[in-house]
């Protein structure tokens, strides 16, 4: 994670560098991408990007956690009162997550590009984690409370149901990413789509999942 001096850097001066950051990444991807490109772009020098990152992967998670920052604000806990509920308020969430792609053709191929450096990439995986631990515990809190209203399994911890739906996240994302090029954002749409279905059904009562083959 970008160290604490970077946060009190002039706003200018750091977006200035996730400005620049973005457009490398978003072009070249995580491996093409040349930090001192990035370096340049943001009239830096490298004695002052080291003042404020360790790597290229410290300031790739950087980028990528802001692209995702605005998340946190479509997930509405308080909505979830019933297992009918639980599913419209994490299917709108879902969505909502799309908007700020389609807007924004930079962002989208930063997420797009860095999506799936994440998967095949350890090292900025667990540069990203620390830094999106806030919408993480938000998420849990949401499938805790899918659990209260009976929507989602209590057979499993949640955090076990996290680690499986994000396995399965991964699974997804290595077969689907296309390693050159982009995906459209109908594409994206479909694959989160598909995301959910998977989601849904791994987490569903048991009961209920029997149910549903049934039928």
């Amino acid at each position: 994670m970008p160290r604490p001096r970077f946060q009190n850097a002039p706003e200018e001066l750091r977006n200035g560098i996730l400005t620049a950051a973005t457009k490398e990444f978003g072009r070249r991807g995580y491996e093409g991408a040349s930090l001192n490109r990035i370096i340049a772009t943001a009239g830096l020098s490298k004695g002052s990007f080291y003042y404020y990152f360790d790597d290229k992967a410290d300031l790739a998670a950087t980028a990528l956690a802001q692209a995702t920052s605005s998340l946190m604000a479509t997930l509405d806990l308080t909505a979830i009162v019933d297992q009918a509920s639980f599913w419209t308020t994490m299917e709108h969430f879902q969505r909502k997550s799309l908007e700020p792609l389609a807007h924004d053709p930079s962002q989208l191929e930063l997420v797009g590009k860095l999506g799936r450096a994440y998967v095949d990439h350890p090292e900025l995986a667990a540069k990203v984690l620390p830094l999106v631990s806030d919408y993480l515990s938000l998420a849990m809190s949401a499938w805790r409370r899918g659990q209260e209203v009976g929507a989602v399994r209590r057979d499993l911890s949640v955090e076990v149901l996290m680690a499986v739906m994000s396995g399965t996240k991964e699974a997804l994302l290595k077969v689907q990413l296309p390693r050159d090029g982009l995906l459209t954002l109908e594409e994206i749409d479909r694959l989160a789509s598909l995301l959910f279905d998977f989601f849904r059904r791994l987490v569903a009562p048991p009961e209920r999942a029997l149910e549903k083959e049934a039928v």
